[in-house]
């Protein structure tokens, strides 16, 4: 609850004292229903950012970029009006398409680390240092199989009582 305060507090901070508006925004028209909108889901595509680490939580991507569809349906406009039919329309689409790149930077940079890991184990290999690594395997384990077999025979014979020994001829 008082999170939820904060956040929202932060969240009409941001948009009332943004920097300066761009020069296509004007309250006579949609425009800055708009700008307020990309600046409200794209502190919302922040925050999805920080909080997820995972690549397979980026496959979609809806959950880190902000979509023009998503805009108009949530400023009661239709988006062919928003994108292509207004006086705005051409600064808006360059917007947010900057926006979106500066959040596809944002989960660039976020996942780096993640792939770069070396401690990730055999999911970070190709498919055929994996079989060269498993042909590897099997060629030691079959010489330690050797190895301890040699090992466990002279163990016995060892362990042989001397007469049974010299019976056997092994002394």
């Amino acid at each position: 609850m008082v999170m939820d305060y904060f956040t929202k507090k932060l969240t009409q901070q941001v948009l009332t004292d943004s920097a300066q508006l761009p020069d296509w925004v004007t309250d006579r028209n949609a425009s800055l229903r708009a700008w307020k909108c990309v600046e409200a889901l794209k502190i919302e595509r922040a925050k999805y950012i920080d909080s997820h680490s995972k690549r397979y939580e980026f496959a979609n991507k809806s959950s880190y970029q902000v979509n023009a569809a998503e805009v108009a349906r949530a400023i009661t406009l239709n988006r062919s009006t928003l994108m292509h039919g207004s006086s705005y329309s051409k600064a808006f689409t360059k917007y947010l398409n900057e926006v979106n790149a500066e959040l596809e930077a944002a989960v660039t940079k976020k996942l780096d680390p993640v792939k770069k890991n070396p401690y990730r184990g055999p999911i970070s290999s190709s498919k055929n240092e994996l079989v060269k690594t498993n042909a590897e395997l099997r060629k030691r384990i079959a010489c330690l199989e050797v190895q301890n077999t040699e090992e466990l025979v002279t163990l016995a014979f060892d362990r042989l009582p001397l007469p049974v020994r010299r019976t056997l001829g092994l002394d």
